[in-house]
């Protein structure tokens, strides 16, 4: 499935001589050039890079616990699927939150749940929390989320789909289909992602205009 944004965004190169104040900021996953490296400005606060160490206090604060979202950064049809979660998130404030696996936020995140900080084969969601996570991981401090699980627990979250409510829609799903259905549907479509729809030669790091403060690195 196709989901087309309802916002169109732009790719702009950022250097330190020509920054904009708003703007989508993305930084290319290919480049291996030292000077444009040294171009590259870094984002502010909500998209620094994180400590290790004190990763729960640096991504999910008091005063911003909303979870992530760990995405394929150059995949064509993630990318509609953060568009699609933008569109039909009705809350003030957004309930989510994204950043790239590629991201170093992302690849942090992926060593702390237990997979290899390159590891993009499937879809990610963190949350702030205590117990166990569904991996069968012991984590007291985030839960992680994967594959069809994850895609089902963001649904739960959102609102209406042109009058059509998600959220009940979702959690009937994860509890009435059972993993090894839902997850094989997943991994079908996610090893085909690249060859249905394509994918970038840069990664998506930030949103455009509004959105900019849910997207982190």
């Amino acid at each position: 499935m196709t989901f087309n944004s309802k916002r169109n965004r732009t790719t702009n190169k950022i250097t330190k001589k020509n920054t904009p104040r708003r703007s989508s900021r993305r930084l290319s996953s290919t480049s291996s050039s030292s000077k444009r490296k040294k171009n590259i400005v870094k984002a502010s606060v909500s998209s620094s890079s994180f400590s290790k160490t004190n990763l729960l206090e640096d991504v999910f604060s008091d005063s911003d616990s909303r979870p992530v979202i760990l995405f394929d950064g150059v995949c064509n049809l993630c990318h509609g699927g953060v568009n699609f979660v933008l569109d039909t998130d009705n809350t003030p404030d957004g309930a989510l939150r994204f950043a790239a696996l590629q991201s170093e936020l992302g690849k942090t995140l992926l060593e702390k749940a237990g997979k290899r900080r390159d590891d993009i084969s499937s879809i990610v969601l963190v949350e702030k929390g205590e117990g166990q996570s569904n991996n069968n991981n012991n984590n007291n401090e985030l839960k992680f989320y994967f594959k069809s699980d994850a895609v089902l627990r963001i649904g739960a979250k959102l609102g209406n789909f042109y009058g059509i409510p998600l959220s009940p829609f979702a959690k009937v799903a994860n509890a009435f289909v059972p993993t090894f259905i839902r997850d094989t549907v997943y991994t079908a479509v996610a090893s085909n992602r690249y060859n249905l729809l394509g994918k970038k030669d840069e990664c998506r790091f930030d949103a455009d205009g509004k959105f900019d403060e849910r997207f982190l690195t």
